[in-house]
């Protein structure tokens, strides 16, 4: 998955990092993410939901 942008956070970068470190606040942080679970050191599981033209699925 390539994904691209940029957003500013207004909090300490510890806080930040540490939230983005919760499978849950990163699904939500992630376009179309709905589901995320830890599988592993450096492994997650996820669901997105995408959409390309007219075609959308889950993936």
């Amino acid at each position: 998955m390539q994904l691209e942008g940029s957003y500013q956070f207004q909090a300490p970068r510890a806080a930040v990092w540490d939230a983005l470190m919760n499978p849950d606040v990163l699904a939500q942080a992630l376009p179309g993410g709905e589901q995320m679970e830890r599988v592993g050191d450096n492994e997650y599981r996820a669901v997105m939901n995408v959409r390309v033209g007219p075609v959308q699925g889950k993936f």
